[in-house]
């Protein structure tokens, strides 16, 4: 017994060093399970000695007591083994060569509200805060996206650091008191080399929209401050700015802008009903304007909204933002994702992104979205830096990094492509693997690219669009009678208006038809079929190039000078 209570006395201040010394050595989580393991099973051979001594008091350690610690020791090493976490590792080295301007990672916010539906509002207080830091040309801030994937893949602090490039990490967590109407927030910037505490802060307020931005714009002063960041005088007039004085339609934009990151049909319904309760309370708020014309792009771009319902109501938004307040960077790229993507009107979208950037210089989306429009055209090398510059910003984000594997694709640089397909696909396993079976087909790998088509378009249920996939696939493979027999059925079965024609038109000029793949291109017109932008450069539709009906096609796109040929 005695032996049992002074090992835990002698265990209980080793767990307190651990505790104490663990952030400022930067102990690896993994040495910490291990010292915990190591103590834990030494527990047990003291119970073990003590036993096998009983009342003798031998102080020698005899044969049998060095074979049972031995095996217990293996015992030990096995547990240790098991218990040792298999975290992935990141997708690729992220830290930024060249750049010389401080680096800044905040983790998102924690959510400490009693209320769990809280984490909408925590979430949306951490992109607000990126909002500021970004707006900031001297600071270089990690996007949302990165910090997001450590948030899953939990590192030490100095690991994520070096992997980001970054000097300074910043941590953040939120408390509504709804009953007090306040809130608490706490936000600390740390050294990414050593992980000391460099300052902290909390900021306990009345829970109103003036008292929240005026946090969020202190934080983001006071961690340029911290780092040796310059402000200049314009990035310190927009920082003050508070685009609302409405409480209610803050936080109700703050829950939208949540809800739109989840990329999903629901997720884009809850954001633009929170969006519109936002204006709604306050007509003049300019970034809730901004949030219902991303919503009604994305409804379109992700096939859940026709053109002509989307179209028109998202310029309307993002240029009634942008009366409102013509200094907003996120203004000047919604409206110029309109343009690009359901206008084709790509001049004046390559115009708008390149402001928003101005105003905004840590904006990734600006630059993500540029890079696609002129990646769309062919223009693959002009695209290049703008990716570059995406990716510096935010290179976790899965989004990015599966828009670059196109890049690659209308490069004709198949297996660069399927190398980044396959990365954000390690970001994301949610991500749907469809670019990475098209490029396996491009690339003559017909028996993996057809293994997964028939997953996809013969399952019970499947949609048109999976078996019109499958159709393309087996007419690329050479496999044309079955090609034709899956695209009349998908025809005869459906009518025209549950068909994307794009779809359709792909099938016909992989047969070689290309009498009826212009038709179905004509009726794509039509309709501004979100997919029809595809025809100028992907690869799929080189046999379209040389033929003057492509040319007239992509000059009525606004695209005079596409589809030389290759």
């Amino acid at each position: 017994m005695q032996w049992a209570l002074a090992y835990l006395a002698g265990a209980f201040v080793v767990f307190q060093l651990l505790d104490a010394l663990a952030e400022p050595l930067s102990l690896s989580a993994a040495l910490q399970r291990a010292v915990l393991v190591v103590v834990a099973v030494g527990f047990f051979i003291t119970l073990v000695l003590a036993w096998y001594h009983g009342e003798k008091g031998r102080q020698r350690v005899s044969g049998p007591e060095l074979m049972m610690t031995a095996a217990l020791l293996v015992i030990a090493g096995a547990a240790l083994s098991l218990l040792r976490p298999r975290a992935a590792p990141p997708p690729f080295q992220t830290a930024v060569a060249g750049d010389e301007r401080p680096g800044i990672a905040v983790f998102p916010c924690e959510n400490w509200s009693p209320d769990p539906d809280d984490a909408y509002f925590a979430s949306g207080i951490h992109d607000e805060i990126l909002l500021q830091l970004s707006r900031i040309s001297a600071l270089r801030c990690i996007g949302r996206e990165s910090m997001e994937w450590y948030e899953k893949n939990p590192r030490p602090m100095r690991q994520v650091a070096q992997e980001l490039g970054v000097g300074y990490l910043g941590e953040c967590s939120v408390r509504k008191d709804a009953e007090r109407n306040r809130i608490r927030l706490t936000f600390q910037l740390m050294n990414g080399n050593t992980g000391a505490q460099i300052w902290a802060e909390n900021y306990d307020e009345d829970l109103s929209a003036r008292d929240l931005l005026d946090i969020q714009t202190e934080v983001a002063r006071r961690v340029a401050r911290a780092v040796g960041a310059v402000i200049t005088p314009e990035e310190d007039v927009r920082l003050a700015e508070h685009p609302t004085e409405n409480t209610p339609a803050y936080s109700e934009y703050l829950v939208g802008r949540a809800a739109l990151r989840r990329r999903t049909g629901e997720g884009f319904r809850t954001a633009l009903r929170h969006f519109q309760n936002a204006v709604e309370a306050d007509s003049t708020f300019a970034l809730a304007y901004v949030g219902m014309a991303d919503t009604y792009s994305l409804l379109y771009s992700y096939g859940l909204l026709p053109s002509s319902e989307a179209w028109s109501r998202a310029q309307e938004l993002a240029e009634r933002g942008l009366e409102l307040d013509p200094t907003l960077g996120e203004a000047y790229a919604s409206l110029g994702y309109v343009q690009m993507r359901l206008g084709w009107d790509y001049e004046s979208a390559f115009s708008n992104f390149k402001r928003a950037v101005e105003l905004s210089p840590g904006y990734a989306e600006a630059y993500l979205w540029h890079a696609y429009g002129l990646t769309q055209l062919g223009r693959v090398e002009e695209a290049d830096p703008l990716f570059q510059k995406a990716l510096d910003l935010d290179p976790l984000n899965f989004l990015i990094v599966n828009t670059l594997g196109s890049r690659h694709v209308v490069g004709r640089e198949y297996d660069r492509a399927l190398e980044e397909q396959e990365r954000a696909l390690a970001m994301n396993p949610d991500l749907d693997s469809a670019a990475i079976v098209e490029t396996q087909m491009l690339m003559g790998k017909y028996d993996d690219g057809l293994r997964s088509l028939e997953r996809y378009g013969q399952r019970d249920g499947a949609p048109t669009s999976s078996r019109l996939w499958l159709a393309w696939g087996l007419a690329v493979a050479g496999r044309e009678a079955e090609s034709r027999k899956i695209l009349e059925a998908t025809l005869g079965e459906h009518a025209e208006r549950d068909l994307d024609p794009v779809n359709v038109a792909e099938v016909y000029v992989a047969l070689g038809e290309l009498d009826a793949a212009f038709a179905w291109l004509e009726r794509a017109y039509e309709v501004r079929s979100k997919n029809l932008t595809n025809v100028i450069a992907w690869p799929q539709w080189d046999r379209l190039r040389s033929d003057p009906r492509f040319q007239v096609l992509a000059e009525k796109m606004g695209v005079p000078k596409a589809g030389a040929s290759r």
